[in-house]
């Protein structure tokens, strides 16, 4: 049994960025050496 049965050789790595503008919020994740990108309103369509 290893002697620190939480640690995780094959960790991952997740990065995450946030932009929240007037219009629109931006959001980015790197992970595992793949960029995703969203782009949503930041405003509902009908408050």
């Amino acid at each position: 049994m290893p002697k620190n049965p939480t640690s995780d050789t094959s960790a991952h790595r997740r990065v995450v960025g946030i932009d929240v503008g007037g219009t629109f919020t931006d959001i980015a994740v790197l992970e595992d050496g793949k960029l995703t990108v969203h782009k949503l309103p930041s405003t509902p369509a009908d408050p």
